[in-house]
């Protein structure tokens, strides 16, 4: 066909046609784009995979505009029409292969959406250096989640914003030396968040150059490496702890053990042994404590979450530490107005206690006091304290002492033994609870250390939701039965909450709304119990089971009167609980 002829040999298509679409004129670049033989007098319609752009050119021909672009791509091609009405009413269309260009775009498209929905932190500035320089011109999503920052309320500021007291000025010198180099830089400091905060930061910062090879930019991948860095400290404070802790007994132990060896003297032997088991003894405890604040830290271990009495607690400690130290005449005094109650695993609560009030014990004076006091703290939550009348504790070694091996010297000098975790142990039981510790001192005066947790009827909002129509009340002091009944009401969904006794019974049902209660009928007060409970909640169904069978295994194969199997058992009680 005729071409159009400042065009025939160009490498840039071209094509005429008119309003209807029939083709007029076609140079021979446009044909090899079409990838068809093009025939004048035919529809632009009919020329390979056209179709999509003859309906948008239809389209626009019915409109005033008098240009057009569009693009359109099949078979992995993409090919870009810029069109443009004539006076004389025909319409002219360059074409090109924009695939390379769409394969570009798409890249850079999926390019900019990774960067923005990243987790790890990553900001763009330009690149003048000096002062008030750089400025930020882009931050993604992650940057906003560790610094606290919307990306609107940075872009023209500089990243100096994060630095601050503790940030270390020797690694800014050497990145704002590597930055003038163009070079590649990798390093930790301490930053700064919105709120103040500061934390450790690894920064990974690179030039970006323009195609002459001149810095345009600089692009920082950021993140928070803070547990890392805790994680660091607690290895040198073990290493610290072999070296120093460990090293006494295990000194003591070997010259002991030198001694029987050398000569066996009987009238020494015995003093001999008992410094070498002295010293072991030591030791297991080191060990001991240390293993298990990892657990805690890992959350390796289940909570048993049930309601006691706040008086149970304080006159149990007061039973098994008030011989503690006996050489010194020390008292261990309650102080509780009224009872309160917990809802905690008392096993875990009753170790947070005797822990604070041993530290107590241990710092006191000769004949020296030690209060346990119980009170209901303004967000109505339970506040236990342990007071104590020692030497004190300054002020500026208070926020150390939750931390893990953490030893601080006494204000009266006295050497005092101790690993160092169990008030680490302590924090990391009350916080497992959804709870908060802490410590107060006066110099001279003695200290307090204090921890407040759910109670007396107070819950959160979401635990009250997860209590209240899928709980269930188990009132049984047989553990067999109260194992299995736990194990398979848990497995079905349903929280179970047990009491072993009559005097329990009020507290658990002002704390919660059970489904069911189950109330064994060999529980001493089996029956004062079944009244007690339809008293207070005259709605909720009580099942009185007795007479529970067992198999070889000690498991529980039948449940009398009525002997049903413990698997029909569940049954029934699943049908009255859906009901």
């Amino acid at each position: 066909m005729k071409t159009i002829a400042p065009f025939q040999n160009a490498p840039i298509g071209m094509v005429c046609f008119d309003r209807g679409l029939t083709l007029l004129e076609c140079n021979e670049s446009a044909a090899n784009l079409f990838g068809a033989r093009c025939v004048a007098g035919e529809s632009l319609c009919s020329i390979g995979d056209l179709s999509e752009i003859c309906s948008e050119l239809s389209t626009w021909l019915l409109t005033t505009e008098r240009t057009l672009s569009l693009e359109s791509g099949k078979n992995g091609r993409r090919l870009e029409f810029q069109c443009w009405l004539s006076d004389t009413d025909l319409v002219y269309a360059l074409v090109k292969d924009a695939t390379e260009k769409a394969r570009d775009t798409a890249r850079m498209n999926l390019l900019a959406t990774a960067v923005e929905q990243a987790w790890e932190s990553v900001c763009i500035t330009d690149a003048e250096l000096d002062s008030p320089g750089p400025h930020f011109v882009y931050c993604n999503r992650g940057y906003e989640a560790l610094m606290g920052y919307r990306e609107a309320e940075v872009l023209g500021l500089s990243p100096r914003i994060h630095q601050g007291p503790l940030t270390d000025k020797a690694v800014l010198a050497r990145l704002k030396q590597n930055l003038r180099n163009g070079t590649n830089f990798h390093g930790e400091a301490i930053n700064y968040k919105k709120d103040g905060s500061p934390f450790w930061l690894e920064w990974k910062i690179s030039p970006i150059k323009d195609e002459a090879g001149k810095i345009i930019n600089f692009i920082a991948f950021q993140r928070d490496i803070t547990p890392l860095k805790e994680a660091q400290q607690r290895a040198r404070d073990l290493s610290s702890i072999m070296a120093h802790e460990l090293k006494a007994p295990l000194t003591s132990i070997n010259g002991a053990l030198g001694l029987l060896q050398i000569s066996y003297e009987p009238e020494s032997a015995d003093e001999l042994l008992t410094i070498g088991m002295d010293s072991i003894q030591r030791l297991l405890r080191l060990i001991n404590d240390i293993l298990e604040v990892e657990q805690l830290e890992d959350r390796k271990f289940e909570l048993k979450l049930d309601v006691f009495s706040v008086r149970r607690l304080f006159t149990s400690v007061q039973q098994t530490l008030q011989n503690y130290i006996p050489e010194n005449n020390l008292h261990i005094v309650i102080d509780l107005p009224k009872d309160l109650n917990l809802y905690a695993d008392i096993d875990r609560i009753t170790q947070v206690l005797i822990n604070l009030t041993s530290n107590a014990l241990k710092y006191s004076p000769k004949g020296g006091t030690v209060t346990l006091r119980g009170l209901v703290a303004e967000d109505n939550s339970v506040r236990l304290s342990v007071h104590d009348q020692g030497p004190g504790i300054r002020e500026e070694n208070l926020t150390k002492l939750f931390f893990r091996f953490q030893q601080l010297a006494a204000e009266d000098g006295v050497p005092r033994e101790g690993s160092g975790v169990g008030l680490a142990i302590a924090k990391s039981l009350v916080e497992s609870h959804g709870g908060k510790i802490g410590a107060e001192s006066v110099l001279g005066e003695g200290s307090t250390f204090w921890f407040q947790l759910n109670g007396n009827g107070h819950f959160p909002h979401e635990q009250e939701a997860s209590m209240s129509p899928s709980s269930v009340l188990l009132v049984d002091d047989n553990e067999l039965f109260a194992s299995f009944i736990k194990r398979r009401m848990t497995s079905l969904g349903y929280l179970v909450n047990r009491v072993t006794s009559l005097n329990n019974i009020g507290a658990a049902l002002k704390t919660f709304t059970p489904q069911m209660c189950i109330v064994g009928s060999e529980t001493v007060g089996a029956v004062d119990a079944v009244a007690s409970i339809g008293d207070a909640k005259p709605q909720i169904p009580i099942v009185t089971v007795s007479g529970f069978g067992t198999d070889g295994e000690g498991l529980i194969s039948s449940i009398s009167p009525s002997k049903l199997s413990a698997e029909q058992f569940i049954e029934q009680l699943q049908r009255k609980l859906l009901r």
